[in-house]
């Protein structure tokens, strides 16, 4: 799952989420277009919608004039504090085995970290 800090044109704020494909398993359309309106709407104001007909979110940049973007503090801790017990960390973790049964070694790979993370995405969470 990958994470950003949202806030509501009411100043709500909370967390943005997605879902992330499986590697060497299809995409669809929901978890794409999930993934381009939060790349879109970075640092911007928009509106995601839902077009249940298409199988798609569908996002628009908003103009506000005079309304500055929020701040966000800094959460990252704290989501990994909160979800560190939700982890899949290993190819024989309970609930591979229970949602791929035994071949489950046969079916997953060692996970793989990859941090592409830039001075740009301190936001991203």
């Amino acid at each position: 799952m990958e994470f950003r800090c949202a806030t509501t044109v009411d100043g709500s704020k909370g967390l943005a989420y997605r879902t992330c494909p499986f590697p060497n398993r299809s995409s669809n359309s929901w978890l794409i277009s999930a993934e381009a309106a939060m790349n879109r709407l970075v640092g911007k104001w928009g509106r995601v919608t839902s077009d249940h007909a298409n199988q798609t979110y569908v996002f628009e940049q908003l103009k506000l004039e005079g309304r500055p973007l929020p701040s966000f503090p800094d959460v990252s801790e704290e989501v990994d504090r909160l979800l560190a017990d939700f982890v899949i960390d290993r190819p024989d973790h309970p609930i591979l085995r229970q949602l791929l049964g035994d071949s489950v070694s046969d079916a997953v790979q060692q996970p793989q970290v990859i941090d592409n993370a830039s001075e740009e995405d301190e936001d991203v969470y």
